[in-house]
């Protein structure tokens, strides 16, 4: 069963699962441009490198344009949004990282894991911080061989549920893309 997240959740509940970052939060409040970014191609995809090189850019790029970027991540199980730099670069190079949606968000924080948030994970934590836009290189969807495996991402799921505005390039290429369409 999927829950509707477009329900208010108090401030108790909030401020138990997420450690929004004190920044993050005043841009909120002031209603200046935020936006959440995943982590999953960070800590499970992108060679080191590349990733640290990413994160530098956006970085950069988010202060030119007056906009916060609040990466989000997992970090011995708490449930971090707007993730600073040196901290997101050392989570990507540790060990042990697990990726992280929202099918297993609840283990994460129980089990204390560290990791990178995947879309499905990263959409509902922006919503519950009251970030409505989020950003990912790609959406997950209906998977190739879907008849034989029913095999079809929590992303989808999740993002017919939460009012969150999603930028993508669209939905990853190793996807059935006409099948991931028909369920969008």
């Amino acid at each position: 069963m999927f829950h509707n997240f477009s329900n208010k959740i108090d401030a108790d509940v909030l401020s138990s699962m997420l450690k929004i970052n004190p920044l993050l939060r005043k841009n909120i409040d002031l209603g200046r441009p935020v936006i959440s970014i995943e982590t999953a191609i960070l800590t499970h995809g992108m060679p080191f490198e590349y990733g640290k090189r990413f994160v530098s850019d956006t970085f950069r790029l988010c202060k030119k344009n007056n906009v916060f970027p609040a990466f989000l991540s997992v970090v011995g199980g708490n449930l971090c949004v707007g993730t600073p730099e040196k901290e997101l670069l050392s989570l990507m190079g540790g060990p042990d990282l697990k990726k992280i949606s929202y099918r297993n968000i609840g283990i994460a924080a129980a089990m204390k894991w560290s990791g990178g948030t995947t879309v499905s994970a990263g959409v509902v934590m922006s919503q519950r911080a009251g970030v409505s836009v989020f950003c990912t290189g790609g959406i997950g969807g209906v998977h190739r061989g879907f008849v034989e495996n029913f095999d079809i991402s929590q992303d989808l799921f999740v993002l017919s549920k939460t009012p969150v505005i999603v930028v993508t390039a669209g939905a990853k290429a190793v996807l059935d893309l006409k099948k991931t369409f028909e369920a969008l």
